[in-house]
């Protein structure tokens, strides 16, 4: 019985500790939970997109600079090299600008022989034609045209004959008469030539005839280039 009512009392004295110090420690707050851990990103490449995104991104417009002043002139430069001489042009365009007119300026003869010197030039493309001695010097080798024109004066023959030089002697080619009897009666003609370069052609006056010039050049020498 003693020993009995000792247990019981040891047992009633241990639960009212235990029951103060519960109330004892309940006035003090539990301790706070700690953060969560942060979560993991299952997107490895997201940093990165973001970076890629923020380089390529266009800033906004800046303000426009000043215009700058202008630079001082340069240096001159050094002297070009000369330049090379140029082809020599083909013939075939001067060709086209050979060609004389002429004709007597008074009523000449009687003549003994000598050569026509027609001193009324009206054209002479090329400068072949010299009035002077009253021949024509080829400039280029080719065909030539000649036309010859006589007229006498009144109650008179003329007669002219169309020479060309050839291997240094000069050769008759054609002949051209005219008679003023009774009227006035002009005579031409025609002729193509082969020629060479500096060969000449003239008129030669035969002897003792006259030719005769009128207001409408009735005795001319002309001639060109085919």
């Amino acid at each position: 019985m003693y020993w009995t009512t000792l247990f019981t009392l040891a047992i009633t004295l241990a639960v009212s500790l235990v029951n103060g110090d519960k109330e004892k420690y309940s006035r003090y707050s539990p301790l706070p939970n700690p953060p969560p851990p942060p979560e993991k990103d299952d997107d490895a490449t997201s940093g990165c997109n973001l970076k890629v995104e923020c380089k390529n991104r266009k800033g906004e417009p800046g303000i426009p600079g000043l215009i700058g002043v202008p630079g001082l002139p340069g240096p001159f430069g050094f002297p070009g090299l000369k330049g090379q001489k140029g082809e020599q042009g083909t013939e075939e365009l001067t060709r086209s600008g050979v060609s004389f007119f002429a004709a007597l300026n008074e009523n000449i003869g009687p003549l003994n022989g000598q050569v026509m010197k027609y001193d009324y030039v009206l054209l002479n493309e090329g400068s072949a034609y010299n009035s002077t001695s009253g021949k024509f010097t080829v400039p280029f080798s080719g065909v030539y045209v000649f036309n010859i024109v006589v007229a006498a004066q009144h109650g008179k023959s003329a007669s002219v004959q169309l020479f060309q030089t050839s291997d240094g002697e000069d050769q008759v080619v054609v002949t051209v008469w005219s008679e003023s009897i009774p009227n006035w009666s002009p005579s031409s003609n025609t002729v193509y030539l082969s020629l060479q370069q500096g060969q000449k052609v003239y008129l030669l006056a035969n002897r003792d005839l006259n030719s005769y010039y009128f207001a409408n050049m009735y005795t001319t020498f002309s001639g060109h280039m085919l």
